[in-house]
Order: C-alpha cells, then structure tokens, then sequence
C-alpha cells in the first residue's frame, strides 16, 4: 500500500500514529529508534490502517509510515527544519529490514510523499508551551513557517498577549516574510490590539508606525490596513490618504486595486468603482504572475460594485454563514406566496379596526414546526431587537441548513424569515456591512408580500398583541429601520405609513420618527392628524409636535391648550427647548427616561430648529412658559 494512501486517510487512528510518532521525534530526534517502536506499535494502536495479511507486510509499512513522518517533522536541533532520510539507491539493502536489495523489495511498493507539514507543525506546536515558542522566535531559531504555525495556533486559541509578543518580534527590520505573510502578521497584532487594549489608541498608533516603515513592502501592507480600519471608523478623508500611501509604496500592486475597489463601493461610489476596475484590468492583465482570482474579482467589480463587494465580505465569512447566504441568493427570486388572513372580531363598528390574523395553513403550519424544532430558534421578546439565542441557533448551523437546502418553500413562511433576518444581523460582524444584500433580499421579500395583501384599499388591522402577526410586522419595523432616515424617494414613509396603519398602537414608537420629518417638511395638517391619534402618548415627539403643528396652522387658543397639557406631562421639555444653550445633561447608555432630561435634550437636538424657525414662536413659548411657571 503506498504510503501517502495511508496517511491520507483521515481516521482516528492515523491521528494517534502522527501524534505519537511527532512526540517521540521531539522528545529524543532518534530516528532509529522510532522505527524501531513504531514497526511494533503501528499496527497495534490502529488496526485498522495496517490490513496488510503478513505481519511483516504489517511492519515494513508501519516503519515507511514512521519514515515519511519523520521527513517531514522539524527537528529543533536543526534550526526547526527536517532532516529527511535519503532515498535508498537500487542496489542498496533495503531501509525496511528484510534483508534484501531495496530493488527487489520496497521499490515498486511504496511511494516517497513526506507527511504534509501541516499536519505535523499543528503536532509539533501543541508539544510545547507558548514560553518555549517565544523563546525560539526570539533566538532567530523559528522559521517563516514554524512562524506561520505557531501563529496560527495562538490566534485560534485567542492567546493573545502571546500572538502579539510573537507578531512583533517577527515584524522587524528582517522579517523573512513575503507580502502575504507580512499582511497575516500585521492582521494577527491587529486582532490581538483589539482584545488586549479598551481603546482605538494604541491599535492606530501600531498602524501609522508601520505604515512608515523603511521597508516598502511593510509600508504598503500596514497602509492598507490603516486604510480599511479608517474607513470603518468613518474617517473617510484619511482612509484615502492612507491609501494613497499604499499605492505609493507599491503601485500596481493587487492588493491595492481590490482595497480601492472595497473602499469605493462601500462609499456607494458605484460608478466610479467600476471605471477604475476596468483601468486596473488594463494595467494587471499584462502582468502574467497576478492571479486569475484577483483579475476575475476585478471583473466583478467592473460589471457589478455592489454586489461584488458584497461577494468579497461573503468569502470571509464562516462557512456556515457563507452556506446562509448562497441558499437565501438561490431563492431570492421565488415568486412571492398567496397567503390568507382571518377576521377575529367581524362585529367592530369601524370595519378599518376590524383586527385579523395570518390564517397559516396545515402545510405551513407544519414546516414552522419542523423548523422550530431543527433551528430551536427562539423569538425577542416583545420588541426587543434579538432573542439574544441567535449564537446559539448559529452553534447548530450544521443541523437545520441542510433543512433550509430541503426546505425552499421556508422563504414563503413570515416567521422563518424572521428567525433568518435575526440570524443575518448575529453574523453582521462576520459579513462586515449590515445594508449587504442579504439581509435587503428578506426584507424586501417579506415587505413585498405584506404589502401584497394589505394595499391601501385594503381595511382590518394586525395588531401586535396577536402572536402570529408579530413575524411580518417585525419584518416591516426591520425595514424601516433599514432604511435608516432615507425619506427621499418616499418608501421609508410608506413603510411607516403601512406599520401604523395595520398595528395602530405602534409598539415600535415609529410615530415619533414620522411626525418630525412632517413637520420639518411643513406638512402641518398631517402632522397633526397623526399626533392627534396618540393624544395620551410618552413621546414629546407627538405632544410637542401638535403643539407646533397647532400654532403654524393658526389655531393658537387650541395650542395654548395643547401646550399646558403637553408641559404637565413632560415638563422637562419646555426647560430644554427655548433656551439658547443649556448644559447637556447625562445619557443613560440602556436607555430614555420617559420624562426625563435626557428624553428633553433629545427632542431639542432634533426639532428646536424647526420650533424656532416659525415665525413667532420664540416670543409666543416664552410668554406661555412664564404663564405655565
């Protein structure tokens, strides 16, 4: 049996073998020695590798075995390198100890494949401690690849105060790393900075030493962290200067070209981003040692920014993650489901307050459960924004994707959507921009199909406090706050519009949001029917809100009045409105205080320009306020 057959079989047993064998190489670099226990204990430790029907076929394998473990296994006497055995000539007595001519024996029965390095490195790291590895870093006895390993070791392990002893030793004036390996160590002392210390400091303090290194390749390498960490930080205007720098330090580099195209598209930068992919293309296809996958990226970002980008951040990802998103990619398209609803209380005088229920068929019923059970998903509660369980439904991926694979019509169902909407964003971190297509495919799907059913003409409400509702309306209350404050093209105030319209107590306090944009765009009337809705609301947005909207529209004896009810309730209020400037007062990090001054500062900071912009209002306020005292 060939030798690289055996050792390619991942069993238990030929990781006890590579296990054992390392150790006793470390322990003792006798070679002689190994061979001699491992022709007796190969065969006996797994049993099921050395099937051989002689057992001396049985030995002479275990000892090629032994053998090409201990070619490839780096031995600290030199220098953390192997020492391989030559191979044997024809004419030679067989290595194997039968006694006759290497030609005549093992010749045509094994085959000369050392034992992967990444296998026995791993092995070898796990033998000593992190003290004896510093040690040998230190001494210049670790090589690049020995590096490699034992960094790779300490970051899984999330031994950080040993990674960034390891990582700055090595990112010296001779590191020995190529650009790759220069850009993994500045990644890993960036990761353990981010653990180790509270603040941003010292992590930017690490970059912008780097990024003036002597050394070009350093320059470029930490530059281009620099540039992406910058970017993230929302310091657009340096992130770019500290790209210039790298582009400086090598240009025409790959690596470059994929940061600007990263950099461009997350700006929103589209159209330029596909220009220059398509100028990168020009100037990196002459040169034959760039990669095809770097070329084929660019031609991503040539045809489509934003989803290339999007692309980019997926292959980061943790495969589970990255199996989520090629499923949901595969059944975006589906075509939306026709669902039904029930009427609960058909005797309401106003039919537009009739309150329903999505009627969920035995079917769909059925695969919820299924994929309750598989998922052991779990609901917020109430309106809180996660069931804080999402890690955990993660720490089970491998059960309920291959559901999901089995499953396409779970993109039909309100309630899995949901679970998978919360899921995405508990990966947020793992695929880096939360507006990534994903998400937007399960928001636009489960938007689409509420509003499908319920348009306009449609009467009845959803009210939240009926469970089966609270799938879709979380759904719709995700995409408003998707949408972020973008009330320019007119969705985000449909969305709302749609919300308070089918649950009328608006759990979510979207209320607040929407009367604000009316009145700053001087939609007065509307402002007011709005507000007047939520006559007893928390939200000075409302109260106050009519105040203003009352007073612009001319009707001040009803102002009057809706002021003196408004400052009874929240009073803080009027003390941090009309005043030029007033101390801020402390934010509480978990939350407003109804009432409270934080609640106050809040309200001034969004809507004390639109108050003190109407014509009037500051002589007016300041007479009522004197009157309420």
């Amino acid at each position: 049996m060939p030798t690289e057959d055996l050792m390619g079989r991942r069993t238990e047993g030929a990781f006890i073998i590579h296990s054992l064998a390392v150790a006793r190489i470390i322990d003792g670099e006798d070679a002689d020695s190994l061979f001699t226990w491992a022709r007796q204990a190969f065969p006996r430790i797994a049993p099921e590798l050395f099937d051989e029907p002689r057992p001396k076929d049985n030995s002479r394998l275990a000892y090629w075995v032994a053998r090409s473990i201990w070619n490839a296994t780096p031995l600290e006497s030199n220098r953390f390198r192997p020492k391989p055995l030559p191979r044997p000539n024809r004419n030679d007595p067989c290595p194997c100890g039968s006694g006759r001519k290497f030609k005549q024996c093992c010749r045509g029965w094994v085959q000369f494949e050392p034992t992967p390095a990444d296998i026995t490195w791993p092995l070898l790291v796990s033998s000593r401690s992190d003290a004896y590895w510093l040690q040998a870093e230190e001494s210049g006895r670790l090589p690049v690849i020995g590096f490699l390993h034992v960094g790779i070791c300490f970051h899984d392990e999330e031994r950080w105060q040993s990674l960034r002893k390891l990582a700055e030793h090595r990112l010296g004036p001779e590191s020995g790393l190529n650009d790759g390996g220069l850009s993994i160590a500045i990644d890993w002392l960036c990761d353990a900075y981010e653990v180790l210390h509270k603040t941003d400091r010292k992590k930017e303090a690490l970059l912008t030493r780097f990024a003036a290194h002597k050394n070009r390749a350093f320059r470029a390498t930490a530059n281009q962290r620099l540039a992406s960490w910058l970017l993230d930080q929302g310091e657009s205007e340096r992130a770019w200067r500290a790209f210039a720098a790298a582009d400086r330090a090598e240009p025409d580099s790959p690596a470059n070209a994929l940061l600007e195209m990263t950099m461009l598209s997350s700006e929103g930068r589209l159209e330029w981003a596909a220009k220059r992919a398509g100028q990168w293309l020009t100037v990196l296809e002459k040169d034959a040692h760039i990669s095809e996958e770097v070329l084929a990226s660019l031609r991503r970002f040539q045809k489509n920014p934003g989803r290339a980008l999007d692309d980019q951040m997926r292959e980061f990802a943790p495969r589970e993650v990255q199996e989520l998103l090629h499923w949901i990619d595969d059944q975006a398209g589906r075509p939306l489901p026709s669902l039904h609803w029930e009427t609960l209380n058909g005797e309401a005088n106003d039919a537009a307050l009739q309150e329903h229920r999505q009627s969920i068929g035995s079917a769909m019923r059925k695969l919820e459960k299924e994929w309750q059970v598989v998922s052991q998903a779990e609901k917020p509660f109430s309106i809180n924004p996660s069931s804080r369980t999402e890690a955990d439904t993660w720490d089970i991926a491998d059960e309920w994707l291959p559901w999901l694979r089995q499953h396409p019509e779970a993109m039909d169902s309100f309630a899995i959507l949901d679970d998978l909407l919360l899921l995405l964003i508990e990966a947020d971190a793992a695929i880096a921009k939360s507006d990534n297509r994903w998400v937007t495919a399960l928001l636009h799907r489960g938007v689409a199909m509420l509003e499908e059913h319920w348009p306009p003409t449609r009467r009845g409400i959803l009210p939240w406090i009926i469970g089966d509702n609270r799938p879709a309306l979380r759904i719709l209350a995700n995409f408003i706050q998707h949408l972020e404050g973008d009330w320019s093209d007119g969705r985000l105030e449909r969305s709302i519009l749609l919300y308070m319209r089918l649950n009328p107590n608006d759990n979510h306090g979207y209320r607040s949001e929407f009367v604000n944009h009316l009145l700053t765009v001087g939609r007065d009337a509307e402002t007011l029917a709005c507000a007047e809705h939520y006559l007893d609301d928390v939200f000075p947005e409302t109260r106050y809100g009519r105040v203003l909207a009352l007073y612009r529209l001319g009707r001040r004896e009803e102002a009057e009045a809706a002021l003196r009810e408004a400052a009874e309730h929240l009073p803080a209020v009027l003390k941090y409105l009309l005043p030029r400037r007033v101390a801020k007062p402390k934010i509480d990090p978990y939350g407003i205080h109804i009432g409270g001054d934080d609640q106050a500062w809040l309200y001034r900071q969004a809507m004390r320009k639109a108050w003190m912009e109407t014509k009037g209002m500051r002589s007016w306020l300041g007479q009522s306020a004197k009157l309420l005292q």
